[in-house]
């Protein structure tokens, strides 16, 4: 069995070893007794101090109760996805916006923002506003104050940020709101504020709720000032006692009103006859003028004294010594150029 050497001229307390292996016999001198005295079994553990701001002390105890193994362990730093600890940020950090392990307190982010390095421009929206993404374009893009130019609109701030529109009532003088009226306003004709709808008036005007002496005439038609008084003054038909006129109708309210053509058995109207047609002697229906008669080449009438004892009467026509003769109501005429 191997001896121990223990140190000379010990002092109390004093340990031996200094630094013991694990499973190694420790010992201390006892001035009391002047002798050492076993304290125990050396765990490895290393004698001291463990922890700091930095550091914390790591321990192992067996199930025996004894401390076995004891170390400094660094303090995890505080990242986005585990809790640590952290340094406090210096204002220069703060204001750059640099930093990403800092700590910001109250006091820099206070100074920050009034000595104007965090401004409108830098905090952003988590959602566009009308196309804006940071404070200062959506608060140069607000809307400030509302009015109606034309006074239709009536703009009243009732809180801070908070405005109230409403329309204003129609009038004869001024553009504003109104409603649609009831059928019963509209066929009685006395409300003035609401308006009619198409559906409205064509319900007014099938349920026969204008009258045709209400429309006024402008200007007015034969004499006639509103529609019933003309409609009764209009002619619906037209008619031709001895059909001397021919009446036709043209469409709907028009008619095409023509003469009759004269026949040996209708009293109408005949176009003059021209030169050619009396020379010819052939058309039945038109007038030969005194003009076109005595101008025709086979029936040249010239004063003659009468031909025959008889007294003749208008249209009658006598032959007489290879003369043609013609009596015009009053007297016997020869007729020359005509060849027999």
């Amino acid at each position: 069995m191997a001896s121990i050497v223990f140190p000379t001229s010990p002092v109390d307390g004093q340990v031996y070893p200094s630094t013991p292996t694990a499973g190694e016999k420790v010992y201390s001198w006892s001035s009391t007794y002047q002798t050492w005295l076993l304290i125990g079994t050396a765990t490895g553990v290393l004698e001291g101090t463990y922890g700091s701001a930095q550091k914390v002390g790591k321990f192992t105890v067996d199930i025996s109760g004894k401390l076995t193994s004891a170390e400094d362990v660094d303090i995890q730093a505080a990242t986005e996805t585990l809790a640590g600890i952290a340094q406090i940020a210096t204002q220069a950090t703060v204001d750059t916006g640099t930093d990403d392990t800092g700590i910001v307190t109250p006091l820099k982010l206070h100074t920050a923002i009034s000595s104007g390095a965090i401004n409108s421009s830098n905090v952003q929206l988590s959602t566009a506003i009308n196309g804006s993404t940071t404070v200062q374009q959506a608060l140069a893009d607000a809307i400030y104050d509302v009015a109606s130019a034309s006074g239709e609109v009536v703009a009243t701030e009732t809180a801070t940020g908070q405005v109230d529109l409403t329309l204003r009532v129609a009038t004869e003088s001024v553009t504003g709101i109104t409603e649609i009226a009831t059928q019963a306003e509209t066929d009685a004709g006395t409300d003035d504020f609401r308006y009619i709808t198409p559906l409205k008036l064509a319900t007014y005007i099938s349920n026969a709720q204008i009258d045709a002496t209400e429309i006024i005439l402008s200007p007015t038609i034969n004499g006639n000032v509103d529609v019933q008084s003309a409609l009764q003054d209009a002619i619906y038909d037209l008619t031709s006692t001895g059909n001397t006129i021919v009446i036709t109708s043209a469409s709907t309210g028009l008619f095409n009103v023509e003469v009759a053509q004269a026949t040996e058995t209708l009293v109408g109207g005949a176009e003059i006859a021209t030169q050619s047609e009396v020379d010819t002697g052939t058309d039945d229906t038109r007038i030969v003028t005194p003009l076109k008669l005595a101008n025709a080449p086979v029936a040249h009438i010239v004063s003659a004294p009468s031909a025959s004892s008889d007294p003749g009467s208008l249209g009658q026509v006598a032959f007489g010594g290879g003369n043609f003769y013609y009596h015009d109501g009053s007297q016997w005429w020869q007729v020359t150029g005509v060849g027999f």
